[in-house]
């Protein structure tokens, strides 16, 4: 027997599927005991009742032609027309004809239908026949799906399941190809296929050209397409001489092909291998149970019932666990030095590790991890990917406190959760082969710690998984070592800007770039760990709240997600008997309180447990303040180090310290004693509480400003250039030339502003805390980043204050804030440190050439476009929102108090940024008659031709961001004569339309995009 058969037997994981093959050898051959016997049969039948001339003729030719030429389109075509003329024929006509042919076959050869019986495993059919049923195994089909679900659980049935359908009841019978299409559009008949495809090894047996019918053809292709490579094997039975052609056949599939002799009278004594031993475990219908199969799936069952991600769906229960559960970040290294090596540029390159090559090198693995970064799901997974893996193991876990002090602490915790799985019906059973993953270990549990692995140097575990938290890991290896035991260490790593859209798509496929981006802002926007955990939380609140719009509150969301933290919607919980989500929140604010008033970020958990005291003495509870800390840590809110106990997250502590300002006027009047020093929590106030018209006018007075100053050449008007007209030849265009091919005049270095989110810069980044507050007094600051950190606190607030209903404040507090961006470019460029910034970019980039030549010109580029970035993109992330669009076209239309042409320019981030339906058309009308303005054609250009070769932009919107952009380059060029004027715009305009060509082809554009930036 192959080896992969036997493995599959040993676990008792089998279904037998049997074919028309069976019919013809156990009838001696009768004509309609095969496919083809029955389709000429019915046409001599049609013939002898009357059917039209010529009409049997026609039907020949397409079934010999369907045979002739593997055309499984012409077979079911001949069969149809026989259906069809045999019930044109009357009512009754079909079905006697079924009773006469396939319901009269008689058994001549029994002895393979007593083998078939006789196997205590599930037995399905595709035949109409019902030869191989008896009193013991009776018949059902797949128009009973209940009754179908039994005989594959074979837990109270070892009933026949005719897939195809059963004579006696014609309207099962899946022959014609419109019978076909009704059976592949039954959910529950397809979803059962699907079911037993997944977690059994499908044995086929008596089959000729049948798995190339639509129904296995189609599950065949399913089963293809979601395990690579599968788990479970499927095999087809076949003599030894039909083994190398059907190998072919099945190069693509996961069936193997297995000989079981020479001849077919070789068949029922192969099949005696499977009949097991009576000492094996049945169910009451007397079908072996596969135990390691159910365990497996129950292992699966639970680790989906567990995912966040899971949450998204209406069900999960026939999704398969890779749909619910990503496999985990492991690296050789830790995080920390995966992310230096990649920073500097002469370090050798650190590759992420495939989870699944992981557990197939060695008897002892471990994993090591920082706090609250997926260690469990990542062993889980890990585990049960071993067991599939090693086939006939069953995946078995154990948390490392569930060892007591015992003589074999390990031992018993496996035997009790081997019990616990059914694998053993007595704890002094024999364990069947096992993975096993032992989480959360700690070398420095005395004598527990050194039992277990003890215990582990001596395992039958097939493969032991350790998990320990980073920085245990060299105790584990060198107590391992000198026990014998040589493991190998690998490291969670953070998810990637590419895992991220990954977890997105599972959750929301249709949506998943905008939720991903999304997740992306916020966790750098609130510093945020980039963990599965918060990212599978992350996007559950997104996806269920439907938060993924770009302007969508990041305080909102962050405040959604600590609400599901602290059990928002747990249907278990009741006020009356306990703390609940509102009451830990007033606990939690009256914490953040403290931390705030006495300037620290944390405090020892003696003073911790006092402010919970003082709460609960405040509204008259009685609780206990050590319970209440654990939970607070147990749901990752809190986070120890040491005695010290911290939010686990510094946004933890503003959107509380926030929540506290809401409900105390004192605490509020304290935070704004420095503005700067608390902005974080006051941008969280006013996203909470959205109708503080007070604190806007405290706010804006931060904006005043006597100093005068020059504008800097960011806003420097240029002269306008020759235009150069580039002829079409095969639509080539030179992409690094300027739009118009202009060169030096028209530079487009301003494309290093793009603000498309980078992956790289993303992935590189640590995602390590900041400091709750600043480190650095806000009046030691340079003056442009004091600015800066003030524009993007009263823009916050202005942008979340949308309740607020005096508008006139409103309009003055936006007109002033957009004068004062455009400032901010100003004292950015005029800023000392930051030629100092430019002069080491340029360096550590490379881009000067080696003669240096170019240096001035390079520097002027980035000195001016960098500024202008930054200001983009600040008011983008800040500013930028639908519930100012009307109060902006006002300012911009206020001929009594108009506003700057700086501040037009910054009108356009805003416009651009939010990218609301129809924005090219109204910042045409901003910039229309500008001029030649250097941050213009420089720099915004670059950005909107970027946007429209990448299809950043709504359908409806391409034709004006194209004349926006044409507009711009006519703007800056001198022409003679109008002829010059329009060739000059057939020229730039083929150059932009070429871009987005090659774009597109180097994208794979399918002619519909994500909309939306």
């Amino acid at each position: 027997m192959d080896r992969r058969l036997e493995q599959a037997l040993q676990r008792k994981n089998l279904v037998f599927i049997v074919g028309t093959g069976y019919s013809a050898a156990t009838t001696g051959g009768e004509a309609f005991a095969t496919w083809r016997g029955l389709i000429e049969n019915g046409i001599a039948k049609a013939e002898t009742l009357g059917s039209k001339p010529g009409w049997s003729d026609t039907v020949r030719r397409t079934l010999d032609y369907g045979f002739g030429e593997d055309d499984m389109d012409s077979v079911l075509s001949a069969a149809a027309s026989v259906v069809k003329e045999l019930k044109r024929q009357g009512d009754y006509v079909y079905p006697k004809w079924l009773q006469e042919t396939v319901g009269q076959l008689q058994v001549v050869h029994p002895d393979l239908g007593k083998q078939l019986r006789a196997l205590p495993f599930p037995l399905l059919t595709t035949n109409y026949d019902q030869l191989l049923e008896n009193k013991d195994r009776r018949g059902t089909d797949w128009t009973n799906p209940v009754e179908m679900q039994r005989v594959l659980a074979g837990v109270d049935s070892r009933d026949i399941g005719h897939l195809h359908g059963r004579w006696s009841n014609p309207d099962s019978v899946v022959f014609s190809d419109r019978q076909y299409d009704v059976l592949l559009d039954s959910d529950a008949a397809q979803a059962l296929q699907k079911a037993a495809s997944t977690l059994k090894s499908l044995v086929y047996v008596g089959f000729g050209a049948g798995l190339s019918d639509p129904n296995f053809e189609q599950l065949i292709a399913w089963h293809r397409g979601h395990f690579i490579p599968s788990a479970v094997d499927h095999f087809r039975l076949c003599r030894t001489d039909e083994v190398e052609a059907l190998q072919a056949v099945h190069a693509n599939d996961q069936i193997i092909p297995v000989a079981y002799g020479d001849k077919y009278e070789d068949l029922p004594g192969f099949l005696n291998q499977f009949l097991v031993e009576t000492t094996a475990e049945l169910t009451g219908a007397g079908i072996a149970r596969d135990i390691v199969g159910e365990t497996q799936a129950e292992f699966a069952e639970d680790m989906k019932q567990d995912s966040i991600l899971g949450d998204a769906y209406d069900t999960i229960d026939d999704r398969p666990i890779s749909d619910v559960i990503r496999p985990p970040v492991l690296l050789p290294v830790p995080h920390a030095e995966f992310i230096k090596a990649k920073a500097e540029k002469n370090s050798e390159k650190i590759d992420r590790l495939d989870p699944a090559a992981e557990i197939r090198g060695s008897d002892v693995l471990i994993i090591a991890a920082e706090e609250n970064t997926g260690l469990t799901t990542a062993l889980k997974w890990l585990t049960l990917e071993a067991a599939n893996y090693l086939v006939g193991a069953s995946p078995l876990y154990i948390p490392f406190g569930s060892c007591k002090k015992r003589t074999n602490p390990l031992t018993d915790a496996v035997r009790s959760e081997a019990h616990r799985r059914q694998l053993i019906q007595h704890r002094t059973d024999k364990l069947p082969p096992f993975v096993l993953g032992v989480d959360n270990f700690s070398p420095f549990v005395d004598r527990v710690s050194d039992a277990v692995l003890d215990e582990i140097s001596r395992s039958d575990s097939l493969l032991t998984i350790i998990g320990c938290v980073l920085g245990t890991e060299e105790e584990v290896v060198d107590r391992l070592r000198r026990l014998g035991v040589e493991p190998r260490v690998r490291y969670i790593g953070k998810l990637s800007s590419a895992d991220i859209r990954e977890y997105a798509r599972l959750a929301s496929p249709a949506n998943h770039l905008e939720v991903a981006k999304q997740v992306t802002v916020m966790l750098q926007a609130e510093n945020l760990a980039r963990t599965p955990f918060t990212v599978s939380l992350l996007i559950s609140v997104l996806v269920q709240g439907g938060k993924f719009a770009a302007n969508a509150s990041q305080t909102s969301i962050l405040d959604d997600y600590i609400g599901l933290l602290l059990g928002r919607g747990d249907p278990h919980e009741d006020a009356r008997f306990g703390l609940d989500q509102t009451a830990r929140e007033a606990l939690l604010s009256g914490l953040a309180q403290t931390f705030v008033e006495a300037g620290v970020g944390g405090m020892s958990e003696v003073a911790v447990q006092a402010s919970f005291a003082s709460t609960f003495d405040k509204f008259g509870w009685d609780e206990s303040t050590s319970e209440v800390l654990k939970s607070f840590v147990d749901r990752r809110i809190l986070r120890r180090r040491g005695n010290h106990v911290e939010f686990a997250r510094s946004s933890f502590l503003h959107i509380f310290a926030a929540k506290r300002a809401v409900h105390d006027g004192a605490f509020r009047t304290k935070l704004l004693e420095r503005p700067i020093y608390y902005s974080a929590a006051i941008t969280d106030y006013a996203a909470l509480y959205r109708h503080d018209g007070d604190l806007l006018r405290k706010l804006r007075s931060l904006l005043q400003s006597e100093e005068e100053h020059a504008r800097s050449s960011v806003f420097e008007p240029l002269a306008l250039a020759q235009p150069r007209i580039v002829p079409a030849i095969d639509g080539e265009v030179d992409s690094k030339k300027s739009l118009d091919g202009a060169g030096d005049e028209s530079s487009s270095e301003g494309s290093v502003a793009k603000t498309d989110w980078n992956d790289d810069l993303f992935d590189s980044a640590d995602d390590a805390d900041l400091p709750p507050f600043p480190t650095v007094h806000e009046d030691d600051v340079p003056a442009s980043i004091q600015l800066l950190r003030t524009l993007e606190l009263v823009s916050t607030v202005l942008r979340d204050s949308d309740q607020i209903e005096d508008l006139q404040l409103k309009r003055e507090v936006l007109h002033e804030v957009l004068e004062r961006w455009a400032d901010t470019m100003d004292a950015i460029f005029e800023d000392a440190s930051f030629v100092e910034f430019i002069e080491k970019l340029i360096v550590d980039l490379d881009i000067v050439a080696e003669d240096g030549s170019d240096h001035d010109e390079v520097f002027n580029e980035y000195s001016r476009a960098i500024p202008a970035a930054v200001v983009m993109s600040a008011v983008g992330g800040t500013l930028a929102s639908r519930k100012l669009t009307r109060i902006l076209d006002q300012i911009v239309t206020d001929r009594d108090n108009p506003i700057s042409e700086e501040s037009v320019i910054v009108a356009c981030f805003f416009q651009y940024s939010l990218a609301e339906k129809g924005w090219p058309a109204r910042v045409k009308q901003l910039l229309q008659d500008r001029g030649n303005i250097w941050i213009i054609r420089n720099f915004f250009l670059n950005l909107l031709a970027y946007a429209y070769s990448e299809d950043e932009v709504e359908k409806s919107d391409e034709e004006d961001l194209l004349e926006l952009c044409l507009m711009i380059v006519e703007q800056a060029s001198r022409y003679q004569d109008e002829p010059e004027r329009r060739r000059h715009r057939a020229s730039v305009r083929r150059n932009i339309v070429d871009r987005r060509l090659k774009s597109r082809i180097r994208r794979g554009y399918s002619g519909t995009s994500d909309s939306g930036r």
